[in-house]
């Protein structure tokens, strides 16, 4: 059976193990440099180390690939779309006829156009009317005030 016992050197532990054969006898075996918290610690701590970065460059590799895929399948439709478009600027289709031009949209009504004709006439006699009413009430004021007639001016 093998008893351990451990001396502290500065910041390293050094670990003595004492073995024993079949009869109790005991031997004292050499130093073993050993690492403070434990025998396993040197080892995992070498682990990360080596983990960490390859750990980094696997997810900086596949960041890389996801973006690279994206640029080449945007740069690759608008390629495409490019095509298309200087196609259809050099070859345009027939098929899209001309609307029609203006003075064959314009649509005849002649009963409508005739009640419009009699509004215009009516409202242009009624503000014909209303102007010789007032050059009437002028020349009517124009008498009261300075009498005689408005036709002869002074």
């Amino acid at each position: 059976m093998d008893t351990l016992r451990k001396r502290t050197i500065g910041r390293k532990v050094l670990r003595t193990t004492q073995a024993t054969n079949g009869l109790g006898a005991g031997q004292d075996s050499t130093l073993l440099p050993e690492r403070a918290g434990g025998g396993k610690n040197g080892l995992a701590r070498t682990m990360s180390f080596v983990v960490g970065p390859i750990a980094g460059a696997l997810v900086a590799g596949g960041v890389y690939f996801g973006f690279s895929n994206l640029i080449k399948t945007r740069t690759d439709q608008h390629r495409k779309d490019l095509h298309t478009l200087s196609q259809r600027l050099l070859e345009p289709p027939f098929t899209y006829p001309a609307p029609p031009p203006a003075s064959a949209r314009i649509v005849h009504q002649p009963f409508l156009t005739l009640i419009k004709n009699q509004w215009n006439e009516k409202l242009a006699g009624f503000y014909k009317s209303a102007g010789n009413t007032e050059e009437r009430a002028v020349e009517w004021g124009r008498r009261m005030l300075y009498g005689g007639s408005s036709s002869s001016k002074q």
